[in-house]
């Protein structure tokens, strides 16, 4: 549900709560396309997962998705999960499935309960499936001790819980370009990136049972044209609103999406001051993203942006429908401007990639973890 609280004034939050009201369903088809991308690193896990297991593999599987948002991606990744773990465990053994979905207590839980209870669900597709929800931050202790089988978390942990301090000005995000003009509030950022990855894996540690997994993607850091040109599309448009007059200076200047972009050195930096969790693999994956049109771009961006942006406005402006016809059609705006890569000139929509981080940790046996 959109808040005015959701992502800025507040921030003690984890990922960023989106719109609501199915929007971030609708819009998320960017998003869904990395649970096909990833199956087979999924697999690989899974395969490492079930050979920790034998030769007792449990009856009960306990599976925690963080970031839920909506449900829609969730539902594709469970689903997948579901699949690879019953083509990987013995056919003769009766299994049951506890799957746990968390999100902020602002998400649309409506929607996705709705979605993870759809005919079309894991849900129903999978015997012996129980499902239920956590309004909780993942920057929280979410479940007992010892309690989880599998986590998995996609595209969630690249917000952060606090935002360490604004960006001045029309900066919104912290893209290559930021960072080289701003390299004192870079370093607060940076140094804020790495508490919340630790603090993350401390608490899953003691949740996790011992020899379970973790699979998490999250936005990775890319310094190249595209990414620099898609993270000024938010910012561009906003400046567009204020010159138009449906949004004031002042309130744009106090607008920062919590969002830091890792990379596999900062990944690995984390892990190691965490002795519980062995990783297995850390890798950057470059994304081709199948948008159709400038309209989709800036109907995915309103649905993922919209609650940082509004929680810097004023009353009057966060509830004015000019400014949200205004942004929308602005986004719109930008995503059809030309950006020539290659020697190739296109509209950005039609350049979109994104680069993700993929990592895959387990946890250590709690005798072996003590001798570490």
């Amino acid at each position: 549900m959109l808040t005015a609280k959701s992502c800025n004034d507040d921030f003690t939050r984890n990922h960023c709560v989106m719109q609501g009201k199915g929007a971030y369903n609708r819009t998320a088809v960017v998003q869904m396309t990395l649970v096909d991308y990833t199956a087979h690193l999924l697999e690989r896990h899974m395969t490492r997962f079930v050979a920790a297991m034998a030769p007792a593999p449990c009856m009960t599987l306990r599976i925690a998705d963080l970031g839920a948002s909506e449900g829609r991606n969730s539902v594709a990744l469970i689903s997948l999960l579901l699949q690879q773990l019953e083509a990987a465990l013995p056919t003769d053994i009766d299994r049951e499935y506890m799957v746990f979905h968390e999100d902020l207590p602002e998400n649309d839980f409506d929607s996705l309960l709705a979605t993870v209870n759809s005919p079309a669900s894991y849900a129903h597709a999978t015997p012996h499936v129980y499902t239920s929800v956590i309004a909780k931050s993942f920057y929280e202790r979410l479940v007992p001790a010892n309690s989880i089988d599998i986590f998995v978390s996609y595209i969630s942990l690249h917000w952060l819980s606090i935002i360490p301090v604004t960006l001045p000005g029309n900066y919104m995000a912290l893209n290559a370009p930021t960072r080289a003009a701003l390299p004192d509030v870079y370093a607060r950022w940076k140094a804020q990136g790495h508490a919340d990855w630790v603090r993350f894996l401390r608490l899953r540690g003691v949740e996790l049972a011992d020899n379970g997994v973790m699979c998490i993607t999250m936005a990775g850091y890319a310094d190249n044209v595209i990414q620099t040109a898609w993270a000024d599309v938010v910012p561009r448009a906003l400046a567009e609103c204020v010159r138009l007059g449906t949004l004031s200076q002042v309130s744009m200047d106090k607008m920062t999406l919590g969002g830091y972009l890792r990379t596999c050195d900062e990944v690995r930096a984390g892990v190691a001051e965490v002795p519980e969790f062995e990783l297995h693999e850390c890798e950057m994956i470059d994304m081709p993203l199948a948008v159709p049109s400038a309209q989709a771009g800036a109907a995915f961006m309103v649905a993922t942006t919209t609650p940082s942006v509004v929680a810097a406005m004023s009353d009057v402006e966060r509830t004015d429908p000019a400014f949200h016809a205004m942004f929308e059609a602005q986004l719109a705006l930008q995503f059809d401007r030309l950006v020539t890569i290659d020697g190739v000139s296109k509209p950005i929509y039609a350049h979109l990639a994104m680069r993700y981080l993929y990592c895959a940790l387990s946890r250590r046996p709690r005798i072996e973890c003590k001798a570490v």
